[in-house]
């Protein structure tokens, strides 16, 4: 798959492409703890660890508009490791994740939102909150049972001999729904069909339905659905629930229909619900409008929880985060070594305990997730035309161990479009393998972090890569300074300039992984003698050293 450049990536390309899975050698850190519950497309939880390749999660995605707004989007990939992981509690919730996992940040006092890693946030700062749906218990139950029956059912007297119950829907869930309820409480509801006569105001239409005929379970349900004042605030929010799964109208605003001419007791019923639950409303003609914005939208699916899926996508679904609520921080604690998870999904973030979160910007699965893969399946991807492509951004292609012929496969597929291609390795000795096979217009890059050999670090063979780098005779090269380590400066200038590079790129740890790095003296003196022979590229995560 041909992917944006996204995040920290090199700022001059636009996108990239792999064709080999295994190791990631980013490192991806990005991860939550077990047992974190992601929303899913049908409004169910699902733990994190669970989750599957092709499963449908709900995200923020570009749909052509202003703002990224509320979708279904499909996991592309899943990663799992063990790292070390801190809590972030809040005023109502919790995210166990590993310091650098991405969340969107917000204010109390704008609609301002940003993505930072979490071991940057404090206490009494806020993070972007979407909901976690309430628990369903009695009084809820016995609440959307009075709302549903109220709007959809209908107790009537059986030619006089006995009291009889149905309720009309063609929605199978929310007939599922009533019957499973209704079990519980030892009312056995049957499927059947009203049929109508054409003269009939349905014109002859037939309804599905749910009914007994039973005159000591009728009385029942007609006893436990009944609506009654000084109840827990579950009952209301389970009455406005299920009054909305059966008269409710969710567009770009959200209308009971129900007239205070028609049926009084109902339209009482409905007002004193929203107003124990304190939802704006209006009286209409013959509706009850409810006032307000995403917030106001995502209290009645989370708290209220309408059982109508159809319903449930008409409140979140096409809305952007703009209007919605936060959580305010209380402490952020170290939770030690854990087992860790990740996703990838079409729209690069998910929903976390209720919180919007990063994915990984990589498809490549860890390298504890087994042996190195060749993805054969990307060989068919179309790598469109004027592109500028960093092949291999999530592993090094030209590793030892890669087998020639995943190299040339790759080189082979990248010829036939017409791009640029970006090629980095930190083993620049490889290219000469391949030299007469690289597309035509190719930039070849090595990382040096400094010009000390730091052997039990990141940087190591510095001088190796750049001997095999300054040899090799194509067009445009350049050199990658990133994570940036201390360094001697006339030496350091010394390699980069035999290498001839026509731009460097310096960047800093964005990690945490606490390595010696230069003073900012060091660094603005390396850049003006860089200057004196190349282009200078700074990355953002460099404005830290400097």
């Amino acid at each position: 798959m041909l992917n944006k450049s996204k995040g920290n990536m090199f700022g001059w390309i636009n996108a990239t492409w792999n064709t080999i899975s295994g190791r990631c050698h980013h490192n991806c850190e990005y991860c939550l703890c077990r047992g974190t519950k992601i929303l899913m497309n049908d409004f169910s939880e699902k733990n994190i660890e669970d989750i599957k390749i092709g499963d449908k999660v709900i995200g923020l995605k570009n749909m052509g508009k202003p703002f990224k707004r509320f979708q279904e989007v499909l996991v592309l990939d899943t990663f799992k490791r063990i790292s070390k992981t801190i809590n972030i509690i809040t005023n109502k919730g919790n995210l166990r994740c590993t310091p650098e996992h991405k969340i969107m940040g917000s204010t109390e006092k704008r609609s301002w939102t940003d993505w930072k890693q979490a071991k940057e946030y404090s206490p009494y700062q806020v993070i972007r909150k979407i909901g976690n749906f309430t628990g369903i218990d009695q009084d809820w139950k016995f609440g959307w049972l009075s709302g549903y029956i109220e709007g959809d059912g209908c107790f009537f007297n059986h030619h006089g001999n006995y009291l009889g119950f149905e309720a009309v829907s063609n929605k199978e869930d929310l007939r599922i729904f009533l019957k499973k309820i209704a079990l519980e409480f030892g009312i056995e509801l049957r499927d059947g069909i009203k049929r109508t006569t054409k003269k009939s105001f349905s014109k002859g239409k037939d309804y599905n339905l749910v009914f007994t005929r039973k005159d000591e379970q009728a009385r029942k349900l007609k006893e436990i659905s009944s609506f009654r004042i000084n109840q827990p605030l579950s009952f209301y929010k389970g009455y406005l629930a299920g009054i909305i799964d059966a008269e409710g109208t969710i567009i770009d605003y959200i209308r009971i229909a129900q007239s205070k001419k028609v049926n009084l007791k109902v339209f009482e019923h409905i007002t004193f619900s929203l107003n124990k639950l304190d939802f704006k409303f209006v009286e209409e003609k013959s509706t009850i409008r409810i006032i307000g914005g995403l917030n106001m939208r995502l209290k009645i699916l989370f708290e209220c929880n309408p059982q109508s899926l159809h319903k449930k996508k008409r409140l979140i679904f096409g809305n952007s985060i703009k209007g919605s609520g936060y959580d305010i921080i209380e402490s952020i604690t170290q939770n030690g070594e854990q087992e860790v998870y990740n996703i990838k999904t079409e729209s690069e973030n998910y929903i976390a305990n209720g919180f919007i979160v990063h994915n990984c910007y990589n498809i490549g699965k860890p390298y504890f997730e087994g042996e190195l893969r060749f993805m054969e399946k990307n060989l068919k991807d179309n790598l469109g035309e004027n592109n500028l492509i960093f092949v291999g951004s999530s592993n090094d292609l030209f590793q030892d161990d890669i087998p020639n012929e995943w190299i040339l496969k790759t080189l082979e597929h990248c010829r036939k479009f017409n791009n640029t291609y970006v090629f980095q390795t930190k083993n620049p000795k490889r290219f000469n393998d391949f030299i007469n096979e690289f597309p035509i217009s190719s930039i070849f890059g090595t990382t040096l972090e400094s010009n000390r050999d730091y052997k039990n670090s990141l940087a190591k063979d510095v001088y190796a890569r750049a001997f095999w780098l300054s040899h090799i005779r194509v067009n445009t090269k350049f050199i990658t300074c990133e994570p940036i380590l201390d360094f001697d400066l006339k030496e350091f200038v010394g390699i980069i300039k035999g290498i001839q590079p026509q731009f460097v790129n310096i960047g800093a740890d964005s990690k945490g992984h606490n390595l010696q790095e230069p003073s900012k003296e060091k660094i603005e003196a390396l850049i003006k003698e860089l200057k004196k022979f190349t282009e200078v590229k700074i990355k953002d995560n460099l404005k830290r050293l400097l």
